[in-house]
């Protein structure tokens, strides 16, 4: 199931969710932003590599796709920063445990 479905199935069943029982849900989508940035970043590269299985010489691949490649592959970071400010967005701040 989608996690919209899932999240329409709870609310039917357990009613109006508290935040510790919608911790799953809101993590499962913030992670699927992580996957869908990665999925951005890495086309161009996936797309050449699956040219080159197909051609005999990688030099008929557009040398645009590779230089396409490198670019997203470098914006990485700053779609990390942006996944980073729409969590931040939401309200629901990310703590992380001091060691002390």
């Amino acid at each position: 199931m989608c996690i919209g479905k899932d999240r329409l199935v709870f609310t039917g069943t357990l009613g109006t969710m508290t935040a510790s029982a919608m911790a799953p849900i809101t993590a499962a989508r913030r992670m699927s932003l992580f996957v869908l940035v990665l999925l951005v970043q890495w086309w161009p590269m996936a797309a050449w590599g699956a040219w080159a299985l197909f051609v005999k010489d990688p030099n008929d691949i557009p040398a645009m796709l590779y230089y396409l490649g490198i670019i997203f592959n470098n914006l990485g970071g700053v779609f990390n920063l942006i996944i980073l400010l729409v969590i931040y967005k939401d309200g629901n701040r990310v703590h992380v445990a001091s060691s002390t």
